[in-house]
């Protein structure tokens, strides 16, 4: 789970810049909040597992090309 101090000022800043986007990644975490939530990705998952599949997609690609 992401600390409130860290995950806060993004969502701020999201509310307030018409072109901020926020993508938050938390295994059980909650939707986001209503306001912005039409400005959030949100997916219940693993960041590292998140992470390794988006590095082995990156190398299909790259092989790919």
């Amino acid at each position: 789970m992401t600390p409130e101090f860290i995950k806060i000022p993004f969502i701020n800043m999201t509310y307030s810049l018409p072109d901020a986007r926020l993508v938050l990644v938390n295994k059980g975490e909650p939707e986001p909040l209503a306001e912005i939530a039409e400005k959030t990705i949100a997916l219940d998952a693993d960041i590292l597992e998140t992470l390794h599949m988006m590095v082995e997609m990156k190398k299909e690609v790259v092989s790919c090309a």
